[in-house]
């Protein structure tokens, strides 16, 4: 694993076509130029930590999703509470990374999309950045 930068844009795009069917390209360098940290696992997925939590986590496979959010949650600041959001049904990967964190699930509404956006997993958004 590895931090990365503006120079692994075309990287995240790819993870970004065969997990959600569209890339995030501009999403991810408004992010870095925000100062958001990109986490990289080569050929394999990527994460964006920023202020208190994941604003972004999309992976070819389960394991690196998981790699990603552990090292997301390693370094996010925990003084005002770390958080993870956007966790579905198809994110089950997901809950004993969060619950091992020592983080709480609480249930919220509902994710809406349309047309066709991909598996959608491995893969947590942000509000802003479905």
């Amino acid at each position: 694993m590895r931090e990365g930068d503006e120079s692994d844009i075309p990287f995240t795009d790819a993870v970004d076509r065969a997990v959600r069917g569209a890339a995030h390209g501009s999403d991810i360098a408004a992010m870095l130029r925000a100062h958001r940290r990109l986490f990289l696992i080569p050929d394999r997925g990527y994460a964006v930590l920023g202020g208190n939590g994941v604003n972004l986590l999309a992976a070819l496979d389960e394991e690196a999703a998981r790699d990603l959010l552990l090292a997301v949650l390693a370094e996010a600041p925990s003084e005002e509470g770390v958080h993870v959001e956007w966790i579905t049904a198809a994110q089950q990967w997901a809950v004993p990374v969060v619950l091992e964190a020592g983080l709480s699930l609480k249930p919220g509404g509902a994710v809406f999309v349309r047309g066709d956006v991909g598996p959608f997993a491995p893969y947590l958004p942000s509000g802003a950045y479905l």
